[in-house]
């Protein structure tokens, strides 16, 4: 079984939460039930849904077919790669290494962060305690490992799109598909399908990767 680093951005401020599942489209799901219930474990993500709104939050996959046995160890090099501003967990850590709490100390105070009960939802925070517990054990990643999260970084900055008229004339050259999202609320995924050539047209154009 494989799993999924997705990301969750405000297209307003850039700020982002990092996060991982073996079934994203569930999570994704999961995700926005709680938020718009207001019912989120994370109140950095919660807060900044009610003050923004819905409609200015993407759902991103960053890297996908990850082992399960490696999934959170990849969860954790994002965390602290990106240094994602809505994950509880960074705020955790930066209080562990301040205070070098103890890890009974730390679930506590993870269970306390994310309002979670031990019980029915133990596999979760199981899966926060074993990022902590990296925290705690730190591993140096190799070169090769650095240079593809580098490769993955320019891939979240987004590649250059054409946008041309349905007779083939060009009209303008944009940065990535997110400012195409901000200028005119074009959903990314449609012109992704365009320049993958899954759709012929999208929103009255013909968009092509440059």
């Amino acid at each position: 079984m494989t799993g999924t680093i997705y990301k969750i951005t405000n297209v307003l401020n850039k700020k982002f939460y990092i996060g991982s599942s073996i079934r994203f489209t569930y999570r994704k799901k999961q995700h926005i039930y709680d938020l718009r219930k207001n019912t989120h474990c994370n109140r950095y993500l919660q807060n900044a849904w009610n003050k923004y709104g819905e409609r200015n939050f993407i759902f991103e996959i960053i890297e996908d077919n990850i082992s399960e046995k490696d999934l959170l160890e990849r969860e954790q090099y994002y965390l602290d790669f990106l240094k994602p501003e809505y994950n509880i967990l960074k705020e955790t850590k930066q209080h562990l290494n301040r205070y070098k709490l103890t890890k009974e100390q730390v679930d506590k105070a993870v269970s306390k962060n994310t309002g979670l009960k031990r019980s029915p939802m133990s596999k979760l925070r199981m899966s926060i305690s074993a990022k902590i517990n990296r925290a705690l054990n730190p591993r140096k990643f190799s070169e090769i490992i650095k240079l593809k999260m580098q490769n993955v970084q320019k891939k979240l900055k987004g590649k250059s799109i054409l946008q041309y008229t349905l007779d083939d004339t060009f009209i303008q050259r944009w940065e990535s598909a997110g400012d195409i999202f901000r200028k005119f609320g074009y959903k990314r995924q449609n012109i992704s399908k365009c320049c993958n050539g899954k759709r012929p047209r999208a929103y009255g154009y013909k968009w092509k990767f440059e």
